[in-house]
């Protein structure tokens, strides 16, 4: 499928490129990210995958079971307009994956390049965060449990990576690089690890680089 979408041109005026009904599988290419994910043909367990490039554009994930994965060099450069602070992308269903994408936040003020809002077991994987205010934040729009952020790189354009952790709970963080400018993890009042909350288990299995600052 993946030959077949670049054998061709793509310059749509909505939703996909291409959906494979075998393996529930949406390709994007010469569209939005998000036209693809409000179709209505696009449900919860599809993944929805992402052709190289830069898409300028603030995503609302908000269909359950959803998986974006970046096929190639894929950059999402957004700040919405939103009261609480600008987002480039926002997990707003339960069971949501968002893997392999460089998330550029534009250097928004008071902003956060992912934001993980109040619903369970969404996964943040092998990412690179740039241009951020906050990397990823967690209490927004409601305390998200059993929250995942592995294998992502938080660059030396963030200041806080992992911020706003207040009441969550079964939060996983493990195979992170943290180049940050000012503070790596925040743990919050009332945050719950999934490791025990041993906060030295976390420590180490991270790798930090920081600009500045310390690491939690």
């Amino acid at each position: 499928v993946k030959t077949m979408r670049d054998a061709n041109t793509w310059s749509l005026t909505g939703g996909y490129a291409i959906r494979d009904y075998r393996t529930n599988e949406v390709y994007v290419k010469g569209g939005t990210i998000q036209n693809a994910i409000d179709h209505p043909n696009t449900v919860g367990g599809d993944d929805i995958i992402v052709a190289a490039g830069t898409y300028n554009e603030d995503l609302l994930v908000n269909k359950e079971g959803l998986h974006l994965l970046a096929d190639g060099a894929v950059t999402i450069s957004g700040a919405s307009s939103d009261n609480n602070g600008p987002f480039a992308v926002r997990l707003a269903a339960n069971n949501i994956r968002l893997e392999g994408f460089t998330i550029d936040n534009q250097n928004a003020n008071n902003g956060r390049a992912i934001a993980a809002s109040g619903f369970d077991s969404c996964e943040i994987v092998n990412n690179t965060i740039v241009n951020a205010f906050r990397g990823v934040q967690g209490d927004y729009y409601g305390y998200p449990t059993n929250l995942s952020i592995t294998g992502n790189t938080f660059s030396n354009s963030v200041n806080y990576g992992i911020a706003g952790t207040e009441d969550m709970t079964g939060l996983t963080i493990s195979g992170n690089t943290f180049n940050t400018i000012d503070e790596g993890i925040g743990l919050g009042a009332g945050a719950g690890i999934a490791s025990g909350n041993d906060v030295k288990t976390m420590r180490d299995a991270n790798t930090w680089s920081l600009t500045g600052g310390y690491a939690i």
